[in-house]
């Protein structure tokens, strides 16, 4: 007899008067697998199993698997001996487990695994007092907990559900859950239910998931996020969801997006959004530069130091918003238009060819010289650069530059191209 098998029939006759109302079970470690060695007649009966002379694990019922799996994987982790129970329910009945693992070395050092299996009162009807508890948690959980069948009907809707979507649950019992879903997030959700219940996962966390959308009964959508599991049944698959209103959440974090990309003063893109753009701009343009021009202005507020010396700040930065505004209103094609720094904007114009953008550059010099912010006059000088495969950002924005740099030269109140 091996080392391994005299110590775990040394262990099991130890077990004394445990072995007599428990089932054994002998468990070898071998390759990262969990092979039964040894069982006494009775794991039969504790399984609920028909008897077979050659016995392993793969022959324990697909339930119980993963409980004796995650119990051994407990118990080698740490390696003592632990106390575990577990409940299979099927249809309204359950059956109990409880499990008192022990791990044994010999002498060579092979390690085995006693499992004791205790069928903890037999198969019997589920707690009518289980269930009533059930529904009072799930109807008065602050959540909004909902069940849908594999047809995606509605099945339960609990109190905070109903108070979510302003829906009654006459309403909603039996109907599809697409009521429920905006009309553009419909399409192709049974398909995403489908892959779900095909998937080998349980369930998603919440922050797992991007953000979804929800309709109430009066037609507002609301941004939510959700975490859904799935159970099966005998002949159906049920999916439970819960649901979250994070309209005051997506508030927050729209506000402080638009903060991170704003200029507090003008209501413009900053110059981090600016450059962002500018640089998706440029991928775009690297794909097909004949179909894609690309053209940038770099404009400065001429003598703005001037205004702010004689004026205070307080009216340069006016000087500053009624230029945003100006310049705005005399672009007529598609742009992004930013706050560079200080008195420095830019304005970036895809599609468009140095031609016209040349045009544009006019529209907004010949606006702001025609613009009066109460008594002061201001004028600005534009450097106009168009994107030249390959080129970098900031080889780029330095041509635009460079430009601007020869119009101020020249007298300012002017536009130049480089």
């Amino acid at each position: 007899m091996k080392a391994a098998d005299r110590s775990s029939g040394t262990l099991v006759k130890k077990q004394g008067e445990l072995s007599k109302n428990h089932a054994i079970i002998v468990f070898i470690l071998r390759d990262d697998e969990f092979i039964a060695q040894h069982y006494s007649p009775s794991i039969f009966d504790a399984l609920q199993l028909k008897f077979k002379p050659n016995f392993s694990f793969s022959d324990l019922p697909s339930q119980i698997t993963h409980h004796f799996y995650t119990a051994l994987n407990a118990t080698v982790q740490k390696n003592s001996t632990m106390f575990y129970d577990f409940c299979i329910e099927t249809d309204d009945t359950h059956c109990r487990f409880d499990l008192h693992i022990t791990p044994l070395t010999d002498m060579a050092g092979n390690i085995s695994y006693n499992v004791a299996i205790k069928h903890s009162q037999a198969k019997q009807k589920v707690d009518q007092q289980q269930y009533l508890r059930h529904e009072l948690l799930v109807h008065n959980a602050h959540d909004c907990i909902l069940v849908i069948d594999n047809s995606s009907k509605i099945q339960v809707f609990n109190k905070a559900a109903q108070l979510l979507f302003g829906y009654e649950l006459h309403e909603v019992i039996g109907h599809s859950i697409e009521m429920l879903i905006p009309k553009s997030s419909r399409y192709g959700h049974s398909t995403h239910v489908k892959r779900f219940e095909d998937s080998p996962q349980q369930s998603r966390e919440m922050s797992s998931r991007n953000v979804v959308y929800g309709l109430r009964k009066n037609g507002e959508v609301f941004p939510a996020e959700i975490a859904i599991a799935k159970m099966k049944l005998t002949d159906n698959t049920e999916f439970s969801a819960v649901v979250r209103d994070i309209t005051q959440r997506a508030k927050l974090l729209e506000k402080l997006s638009y903060q991170a990309h704003t200029d507090a003063l003008t209501g413009l893109n900053n110059r981090f959004s600016i450059e962002n753009k500018l640089s998706n701009y440029i991928s775009h343009a690297n794909e097909k530069l004949e179909e894609r021009p690309l053209c940038l202005m770099l404009i400065d507020l001429d003598n703005f130091k001037k205004v702010n010396d004689t004026h205070g700040h307080d009216m340069g930065d006016k000087v500053l918003c009624a230029f945003a505004l100006t310049a705005t209103k005399a672009m007529s094609v598609e742009h992004a238009f930013g706050r560079y720094g200080g008195e420095e904007f830019i304005i970036v114009v895809p599609e468009q060819d140095i031609g016209v953008v040349l045009e544009q550059a006019q529209r907004v010099r010949q606006g702001c010289e025609r613009s009066w912010v109460h008594n002061i006059n201001y004028t600005v000088s534009i450097g106009v650069a168009k994107y030249q495969l390959g080129e970098s950002l900031q080889a780029f924005i330095q041509r635009a530059d460079l430009a601007l740099y020869q119009a101020k030269n020249d007298g300012r109140n002017r536009v130049c191209s480089g």
